[in-house]
């Protein structure tokens, strides 16, 4: 695939006389730079450095993310933010994600036990506990931030 990628990215013209028509713009984002191809990096010379969300901001990511999840009224969504410093938005969601599935796995594990019929519809709210359990569980991105801060931007 990245013999196919450069091959093609390789075959792209631009008209330098015309510089409204036929301009081409390649956009690349990534939180793990550091894993890319040197010879993909030698074609995107402009890198541009986006720095992790700070404490209201991953407390807005929780907020839109959990939007349609039913909470436990003690679900504290600024402690939290608190303890995912170094967090990316990815990370906040996959933290979110496994807190959910924590509900289902419980589900499915009273339905073997108990031999209950019960629905997904009848799942109980995400706890806070759901939340600390994933926070154990998903590790943040700042390792791969420093790694790339020395090999790109220092």
């Amino acid at each position: 695939v990245k013999t196919q990628f450069m091959t093609l990215w390789d075959g792209l013209e631009t008209d330098d006389s015309d510089p409204l028509s036929n301009r081409v713009l390649i956009i690349g984002a990534t939180n793990r730079a550091q894993d890319l191809d040197a010879a993909i990096l030698r074609r995107m010379p402009t890198r541009y450095h986006i720095s992790l969300p700070n404490l209201n901001q991953r407390m807005r990511i929780f907020e839109l993310i959990l939007s349609d999840e039913q909470l436990e009224k003690d679900v504290d969504l600024e402690q939290l933010a608190q303890q995912t410093t170094n967090y990316t938005g990815s990370d906040i969601n996959e933290i979110c994600r496994q807190a959910a599935m924590q509900r289902i796995v419980e589900l499915c594990h009273q339905q073997l036990t108990t031999n209950a019929e019960e629905s997904l519809s009848q799942l109980r709210a995400i706890k806070q506990a759901d939340f600390i359990e994933a926070i154990k569980k998903v590790r943040d991105s700042h390792q791969h931030q420093q790694s790339f801060n020395k090999l790109f931007l220092d």
